[in-house]
């Protein structure tokens, strides 16, 4: 029997399982869009301007995109310590990270940084400087072991209180490596167009040691100056 035949008796109509659940959903956006509804009206009866969002302004930060050449630069004239560049950068990331912007970028910080970094003034000073990152501070990704007191999830809850017995070799690198062991040249690679049968090709740029503003800024101005990387493969 069809459906409209069986609206045609006595009994009544039963609603759909589909049927329930959209009236559920549309009741329940009405009601939680209802609140901005009401403002948007008494906004609009009351000729206020419309709410337009404005960009958020950063305080200003000294160590804004100073490269890490420079910040070695200062902690060998004294200009700066490890732990002052700990505390600054520590200050910034509470600044942005969960106040103002709340962009929420770093997930977690080494409650153990400030010591970490008051060891590394100390071998300055008796001379000892362990390679160009000496007392520079770094954020790593969340999937690089590290031996300390942070824990290592990928950004997993399932990982969430994961303690690695050990540092991976990254991170093993950059605590003891000497100098001669890091290159610390940054390169960038760039399209570069086409070849002649249609694949895109590309080349690479190598910038001064630890100077990746510099070749950020040499990529950027490149790109504004060719249009290559708008270009797509014929294949």
């Amino acid at each position: 029997m069809s459906q409209s035949q069986r609206s045609s008796g006595s009994d009544p109509v039963r609603p759909t399982r589909r049927a329930v659940l959209e009236a559920a959903l549309l009741g329940s956006a009405a009601a939680a869009a209802a609140p901005f509804v009401s403002s948007a009206q008494e906004a609009a009866a009351s000729g206020a301007p419309p709410c337009t969002p404005q960009p958020y302004q950063a305080p200003p930060f000294e160590l804004a995109d100073v490269p890490i050449a420079d910040l070695q630069a200062g902690l060998a004239s004294g200009r700066w310590t490890s732990r002052g560049l700990v505390a600054a950068y520590l200050g910034r990331i509470e600044a942005l990270n969960l106040q103002g912007p709340e962009l929420r970028a770093v997930l977690e910080t080494n409650p153990e940084a400030e010591a970490i970094a008051s060891a590394l003034d100390a071998e300055r000073r008796d001379g000892k400087v362990r390679g160009p990152l000496h007392g520079i501070p770094i954020l790593l990704k969340d999937n690089v072991d590290t031996a300390d007191r942070m824990t290592t999830t990928a950004g997993s809850l399932a990982l969430e209180g994961s303690i690695a017995p050990r540092d991976s070799t990254v991170a093993a690198r950059l605590r003891y490596t000497a100098p001669f062991d890091m290159s610390g040249h940054p390169t960038l690679t760039l399209p570069g167009g086409m070849n002649g049968d249609g694949v895109p090709v590309g080349f690479q740029i190598v910038g001064h040691a630890f100077d990746e503003v510099g070749i950020l800024a040499t990529g950027h101005a490149f790109q504004r100056l060719t249009d290559w990387h708008l270009a797509r493969p014929s294949l």
